[in-house]
């Protein structure tokens, strides 16, 4: 088991590790959340057996409060759908509700697939995240989208250069950088979840 450290004083998800599942080529692996107070087990996600010639990986995964999200890419080589591809999940860790998004980008179906480079939660279980354009074998977007992903909607922002590490949620506001410029988007002024 490997543990991801994830407690920050006041969140409610003490700790993540990963447990394989399944026996022979049947293995598995699967992402468990520990609650602080109460002790319980979350399954977080699950990943089947790996397939020749295809993968997924997660990553960026980011906690705020009860809310919890994190990105998931998966290719495959010999496919001849393009990709990769990111799915995005968010999780209030405390009731266990989720919701996905399963494809980070929407846009044509051009043959390529995208990429999450950078990701962020507010307690109130905003997602905010930077994603380009990619494939197995291309450079980086060199014009992705932030994108502003709510429990009703999913909106691009902005587009350009963006600075991944400039992204940040705030009770009323959206804050990134695009070109060394500060911007800034108003949101309403929301509940943390499981409050």
């Amino acid at each position: 088991m490997r543990r991801a450290g994830l407690a920050d004083g006041e969140d409610q998800l003490h700790g993540a590790y990963w447990k394989q599942t399944g026996d022979g080529p049947y293995k598995g692996k699967a992402l468990y959340g520990c609650l602080r107070k109460s002790g319980q087990i979350r399954l977080l996600y699950r990943m089947g057996p790996p397939a020749p010639n295809a993968g997924q990986q997660l990553h960026h995964l980011r906690l705020s409060g009860s809310s919890l999200a994190f990105a998931v890419t998966a290719f495959c080589t010999v496919c001849g759908d393009g990709g990769p591809y990111t799915m995005l999940d968010a999780v209030e860790v405390r009731s266990g509700e989720r919701r996905r998004i399963r494809q980070a980008r929407s846009g044509p179906g051009d043959g390529y697939g995208d990429r999450v480079d950078a990701l962020t939660v507010d307690a109130c279980g905003r997602v905010a995240y930077r994603v380009g354009v990619a494939d197995l074998y291309e450079d980086p977007d060199p014009d992705p989208q932030l994108i502003l992903w709510t429990k009703r909607s999913r909106t691009v922002v902005d587009r350009g250069r963006i600075e991944p590490r400039s992204i940040r949620l705030r009770p009323t506001a959206l804050l990134w950088k695009r070109d060394g410029t500060q911007m800034r988007a108003a949101l309403h002024r929301c509940r943390p979840l499981g409050a």
